[in-house]
């Protein structure tokens, strides 16, 4: 995963309320069980599916190698932080990591493209509407919110707003569980 981007201070940062106050995938992701488990169940699904094939979301490649994939969580885990996952307890965000329905095998060039990127700011080249109501799926099943900007691509393509709470100024945070709370609470930094 690379060396981390900011000091041990940085992540070991909490709120008044005991929160993380920073991003840290360590905080959400048990990358052992990921790897060993969650990301095999996710590939055999997803050859089972295809008759042998492993077949990529957001393009339709097939290929029977799975060097050429990644497992993809449709809404990043930093994009779930942002939008309501940063109070979650540390079970609940084990939980969101490690949900299938939640995950899909992603050609490796495009799951880096797309990053942690809202639907906003990316949308996958094949597949569009399949992604957006996976997307609201997600978001519905765990509460997260969408932005107005989202809401809009959203409405544009599959034809309604999406059923899920809208934040309008969540994507001007600083990625950080005090600005997340100051902004539900309507006093955004």
């Amino acid at each position: 995963m690379g060396k981390p981007r900011h000091s041990k201070e940085y992540y070991d940062a909490v709120t008044p309320e005991g929160l993380p106050a920073h991003y840290n995938r360590k905080n959400w992701e048990d990358r052992e069980t990921f790897v060993n488990i969650t990301r095999n169940a996710v590939i055999r699904s997803n050859v089972l599916k295809n008759k042998g094939f492993i077949k990529g979301a957001y393009t339709d490649y097939k290929s029977p190698n799975q060097k050429h994939f990644q497992a993809d969580h449709g809404r990043a885990i930093k994009d779930a932080h942002r939008k309501g996952g940063f109070a979650w307890s540390p079970e609940q965000k084990k939980k969101f990591t490690h949900d299938v329905s939640n995950i899909v095998m992603a050609v490796s060039g495009v799951n880096r493209a797309k990053g942690y990127k809202g639907i906003d700011k990316w949308t996958p080249p094949r597949n569009l509407k399949s992604y957006l109501l996976r997307t609201e799926s997600t978001d519905i099943k765990y509460g997260l919110s969408n932005t107005k900007k989202e809401a809009k691509v959203f409405k544009n393509i599959i034809g309604r707003k999406p059923n899920v709470k809208i934040r309008p100024n969540v994507e001007n945070t600083k990625y950080c569980a005090s600005c997340h709370i100051n902004h539900s609470a309507g006093k955004h930094k």
